[in-house]
């Protein structure tokens, strides 16, 4: 599995305490809202540059207004409208300016869940992990991961059991990325840990943490491994697909 930046409204999806359910529904959307939908869509078509234009200004639109109005909606879309211009800057391999949205994206999404649980803001750390490891700070990747991974382990989120997989999988790939081209044992534990989890809960996800382990043999040399691994893939997949997932 290629590690990519979650899309703006996957992670709305994830992280939205109130605006989820009404984003761009409401009789009258902010300006903020109509430019990031609009930017959305530009997306979707591939025109990065129209995106870019879209969702720039949704960022300038969504200051503005959280400047008027500090509530906790404005907060979230502010946050939003943030984490978009990163996946943007990401999406044209400006690691360092997504890198520097996401974190203005992150002091946004803190305020508004600085009453609840900060494992609810997993889904963007394990993003800015992904954009750390891009700019050469490995070593802070795999701290932001591990004490992400301990917030979740203390957690009584919905998303837990997800989110914890998904911690051991980017830890996977930082100790990875850290070693290379040379095995690692804490790699091979982090597999093992995400792999337990995914394999209890019969998650299809389990196919794209295969795919990931196979491509980490492959890199590093080691055949055997990669060999058993490919087995172990076609296997699940033919698994899933007698389950119809």
């Amino acid at each position: 599995m290629a590690v990519t930046l979650s899309d703006p409204l996957t992670l709305l999806e994830n992280l939205s305490s109130v605006t989820y359910a009404a984003f761009g529904n409401t009789p009258k959307p902010s300006k903020a809202q109509q430019n990031f939908l609009l930017g959305c869509q530009h997306l979707k078509s591939q025109q990065l540059s129209q995106a870019e234009t879209k969702i720039s200004q949704s960022v300038e639109f969504a200051i503005a207004e959280e400047k008027a109005e500090p509530n906790i909606v404005n907060k979230e879309i502010l946050a939003l409208c943030l984490s978009g211009m990163g996946f943007l800057r990401g999406l044209k391999e400006d690691h360092e300016g997504a890198l520097k949205f996401y974190k203005q994206a992150e002091e946004s999404w803190r305020q508004v869940h600085q009453n609840t649980e900060e494992a609810r803001i997993a889904p963007l750390f394990f993003d800015i992990s992904y954009l750390l490891q891009k700019t050469g700070k490995k070593a802070e990747a795999v701290k932001l991961l591990e004490d992400t991974k301990s917030k979740l382990e203390k957690s009584n989120l919905p998303q837990k059991a997800r989110f914890l997989v998904l911690a051991e999988y980017y830890l996977a790939l930082s100790h990875a990325s850290a070693s290379f081209p040379s095995p690692s044992s804490q790699v091979e534990e982090a597999y093992k840990k995400a792999r337990d989890l995914l394999e209890k809960a019969k998650a299809k996800d389990l196919l794209l943490l295969l795919s990931a382990q196979l491509t980490y043999y492959q890199n590093t040399r080691q055949e055997d491994q990669a060999s058993s691994v490919k087995e172990e893939l076609i296997l699940w997949t033919k698994e899933f697909q007698s389950q119809g997932m």
